[in-house]
């Protein structure tokens, strides 16, 4: 199939197909050569994709088996950020960036830490586009946080250099998730559960049945306790509790489930819950352990990640039913 150009030929509109390895968390978009010619673009250069969002993406050479078939091959983020899926069309046009003097992002959850997020965000950001309202997903201590970028300077679109100031907000960016944001609950006259926090959707959870057995709730797991002493503590050692906390314990005859709960299902969870059950696993060697994770709103992919993955998916549909996928 063919590229199709839109009434004013400055944009170009293709199916999205699924990145290969190589390109994963790189931003890069494959594009057909006439796309390039016809945008008069370069490799490296940048591109606007449009979809449900926008977002913003380096150009790159189609794959010599894609091109002439109208593709453009992102990956995960790249396609959460221009709000499509595999098999959906995008309208991508010639983007401009300036060299970003800072950048603000803010989590969707509380942090499950203290520490230099700013460098880390830097040192995965640099030489990459970034546009105000993408999710940054960072790797780190075995978890993924997902960051909003919520401002941007000095243009809503820009590129990290090692002159960028990165802000990163402790303060969690709670509702950014319109899809599920108390708006637009709110005004949905259908009839549904108003599962507006975590803590909700574990008391629905527990309250469904869905798993037969007694819980525990926030159980601590990991090392039991850290001493520090540093200049900082002007009266010698302080001893901080870094345990982590799973959110929902559920003992069954058979097997034990360490549950996370997300209003959403994204990176962190699926790294919080296989941690998580590693290390209760580490400390309770008789018992088996199952993965869970209960969620309001699932990404097809991620479920598919999820059940090849050993984890099993809850997903409480707005008319209360939970659906299981595993």
């Amino acid at each position: 199939m063919a590229s199709q150009a839109s009434p004013s030929n400055n944009e170009i509109k293709l199916r999205v197909a699924e990145a290969k390895e190589r390109d994963i968390g790189r931003k890069i978009a494959r594009v057909d050569s006439r796309v390039i010619r016809e945008l008069n673009l370069s490799p490296g250069d940048l591109v606007e994709i449009n979809g449900k969002r926008t977002t913003i993406a380096i150009v790159w050479p189609p794959y010599k088996e894609d091109d002439g078939m109208g593709l453009i091959r992102i990956d995960p983020e790249v396609r959460r950020n221009a709000g499509v899926s595999v098999g959906e069309y995008v309208r991508i046009s010639r983007a401009n960036a300036k060299p970003a003097t800072k950048i603000v992002l803010a989590p969707y959850e509380t942090l499950p830490f203290v520490g230099d997020l700013a460098r880390i965000v830097k040192s995965l950001l640099l030489n990459l586009p970034v546009m105000k309202g993408d999710t940054v997903v960072v790797p780190i201590l075995g978890m993924y946080i997902e960051l909003k970028v919520t401002s941007t300077a000095p243009t809503n679109s820009v590129i990290v250099t090692k002159g960028t100031e990165i802000e990163v907000h402790s303060i969690p960016n709670r509702l950014a998730h319109e899809d599920y944001s108390k708006e637009s609950l709110l005004t949905d006259t259908s009839p549904q559960l108003f599962l507006l926090s975590e803590n909700d959707l574990i008391e629905y959870f527990i309250s469904s049945g869905v798993i037969d057995g007694w819980y525990e709730r926030e159980v601590k797991v990991g090392s039991r306790i850290i001493s520090m002493e540093s200049d900082v503590f002007k009266h010698g050692r302080a001893i901080f509790d870094w345990r982590r906390s799973i959110d929902l314990v559920y003992h069954t005859r058979d097997c034990v489930w360490i549950i996370e709960a997300k209003r959403v299902l994204n990176f962190e969870a699926i790294g919080q819950v296989v941690v998580y059950s590693t290390l209760y696993a580490e400390g309770h060697p008789t018992r088996i352990v199952k993965r869970g994770i209960v969620c309001y709103s699932a990404d097809e992919e991620l479920i598919r990640a999820c059940k090849k993955n050993g984890i099993t998916v809850f997903q409480i549909g707005r008319d209360g039913t939970v659906r299981k996928y595993d």
